[in-house]
């Protein structure tokens, strides 16, 4: 008969954040290569961190871009309103 695993809310919280990393816990686990999967993490870190900035970049030209929507929008009402008046 197979083994039978408990698996535990917090596993799944962190499969959900990055099934990466729960999968090089469960290699730790398993096999306790800690060296390996703790090369694997870091890597794993530096691309979240690279993610992260990347997603914060097109978040701020978003509301650069809206912001100058409004802009423009502004200039086209007021040359609106002092054509007509």
């Amino acid at each position: 008969m197979s083994k039978r695993r408990t698996i535990r809310a917090s596993e799944l919280g962190e499969y959900m954040f990055c099934a990466r990393a729960w999968w090089l816990d469960q290699i730790v686990s398993e096999t306790g290569d800690a060296k390996l999967a703790a090369s694997r993490t870091a890597a794993g870190e530096r691309g979240h961190e690279q993610h992260g900035r990347a997603v914060r970049t097109v978040q701020r030209e978003a509301r650069l871009v809206r912001a100058l929507w409004l802009l423009a929008a502004a200039l086209l009402l007021a040359w609106l309103l002092t054509t007509v008046l």
